[in-house]
């Protein structure tokens, strides 16, 4: 019991105690305490990527530069949505070479079973590396989890992509020669 009420992702604390555990009585009373979990949580993290970028005219790689492009993560959760055990996030990363957004719901007990986990989630992901290419990323899942008898889980998914992208080599073919990305 103490495991499923954990599992629900609602409670931070459950304790479970029997009443006068030396007691003779045939039926015993148990006390149950629990800690409700934060419904919302937020995040916020800042970061930057530096990369070797390489300038170029119409025909050459004129020069090779650093650049540092700062970046910043946010996310947030809602969880115990409706009170139902339900999990609502957002999760994003912003910067000058990406902008990610990823939303998702995921349902525990989907159709009101212990044997069902529902999760969806949506993604929109636009990006670029400075001067070479450049793409945008859809993307869209709902996947459901069976429980089956024993340690296994059957997962179910559909299909879940669509990606666009443009790569231009049409000043020379030299795309950005380094990359570090750091972030906390």
């Amino acid at each position: 019991t103490q495991r499923r009420l954990y599992d629900l992702g609602v409670f931070t604390k459950v304790d479970i105690e029997v009443q006068n555990p030396e007691g003779d009585e045939t039926s015993k009373t148990l006390l149950v305490r629990l800690q409700e979990a934060r419904r919302w949580t937020f995040g916020f993290g800042p970061g930057g990527e530096f990369g070797r970028i390489a300038r170029e005219s119409d025909t050459n790689v004129d020069s090779v530069e650093m650049r540092f492009v700062p970046r910043a993560t946010i996310e947030v959760n809602r969880l115990n949505l409706r009170g139902k055990g339900h999990t609502l996030s957002f999760r994003s990363r912003l910067s000058e070479l990406q902008q990610r957004i990823l939303f998702s719901y995921e349902n525990p007990r989907w159709t009101g079973s212990e044997k069902w986990h529902m999760t969806t989630s949506g993604l929109v992901d636009r990006f670029r590396n400075f001067s070479t290419f450049s793409g945008r990323k859809l993307e869209g899942v709902f996947q459901l989890e069976q429980g089956v008898a024993g340690p296994g889980r059957l997962v179910h998914q559909g299909p879940n992509q669509a990606a666009f992208g443009d790569l231009d080599l049409s000043h020379g073919g030299h795309p950005a020669l380094d990359l570090v990305d750091i972030g906390l």
